[in-house]
Order: structure tokens, then C-alpha cells, then sequence
């Protein structure tokens, strides 16, 4: 249960919090803090709000209603830690996002659709880490792609099906 829903529970949604009693306020705090967008009230939640909180904490993305979401807010997020792709919706993602998530972190590689993940995106997960080669569709993967990651971790060629080899 989140505090928000917590404070609706018992009869208390209209309560904010000390330093969100206005947008100045809320600036500040999650300037200093990303994660306390959690605690914003909805009408204090603006693009510029949301922006400074992700640049300091990506995952304060869980915390942006979907309807204030934009490219830029998620990019920001996904920037900052690129883990925080996992909050973004399937409707907003693009190649460009998860690009720059899979550069910040190649295990949000987990969270991309396969209707955007390809070549390219795979290629620099596991140039970085060969283990990522798991998340790999089949459908894409191929002799570069293995070669790479087994440059990086040999190991990772467990991830490949022998039949890829009898093509």
C-alpha cells in the first residue's frame, strides 16, 4: 500500500505533506531528493516537477502518472538509471529510449518488447555484459551477436540453443 493510498484509507487524501504545500516547495524537494516525487499531491505534478525528480532518481518514474508521461520525461529517467525502463509503458517505449536504457544499464534489456528489441540494442547490452545474450529473441540472434557476448563472458554461450549451430 502506498502512503497515498494509505492516507485514502483512512480518510485523509487531502493531506500534503509539509514541503509540497506549493510547486516552489516540490521543486526543491525533489531536487534534493528524486525519490520524494512519491510523495507529490497530483495537483502539484507538473512535467517540470517530474523532470527534476527523475534526473536525480530514475526510478521515481514509478511515481508519474502515465498520463503526465512523455519521451522526455522517460528518457531523463532512463538517463539517470536506466533500470527505471521497467516504469515506463509499452505504448511510450521507442527504440531511442530503450537504447539509452540498455546504455546505462544493459539488464533493462528484461524490460524492452521484442517488437522493439534488434540488433542494435542487443549488440550493446552484450557488449557489455555476454549474459545478457538470455534476453535475446531467438529470431534475432545471430553469429555476431553470440560472438560478441562470449567475447565478453564466454559463459553466456549457454544461452544459445544447439540448434542455432546445425543452420
Amino acid at each position: 500500500m502506498t502512503e497515498k493510498e494509505f492516507l485514502k484509507s483512512i480518510g485523509k487524501e487531502d493531506y500534503i505533506f509539509p514541503y509540497f504545500r506549493n510547486k516552489k516547495e516540490a521543486l526543491k524537494k525533489v531536487k534534493e531528493n528524486g525519490y520524494s516525487l512519491r510523495y507529490c499531491p497530483d495537483s502539484l505534478m507538473d512535467k517540470d516537477v517530474i523532470l527534476e525528480a527523475v534526473k536525480g532518481n530514475g526510478y521515481s518514474l514509478q511515481y508519474c502518472p502515465e498520463s503526465l508521461m512523455d519521451k522526455d520525461i522517460i528518457m531523463e529517467a532512463v538517463k539517470e538509471n536506466g533500470y527505471s525502463l521497467q516504469y515506463c509503458p509499452k505504448s511510450l517505449m521507442d527504440k531511442d529510449i530503450v537504447m539509452e536504457a540498455v546504455k546505462e544499464n544493459g539488464y533493462s534489456l528484461q524490460f524492452c518488447p521484442d517488437s522493439i528489441m534488434d540488433k542494435d540494442i542487443i549488440m550493446e547490452a552484450v557488449k557489455k555484459n555476454g549474459y545478457l545474450l538470455q534476453y535475446c529473441p531467438k529470431s534475432i540472434m545471430d553469429k555476431d551477436i553470440i560472438l560478441e557476448a562470449i567475447k565478453e563472458d564466454e559463459d553466456s554461450l549457454q544461452y544459445v540453443k544447439p540448434s542455432f549451430f546445425k543452420k
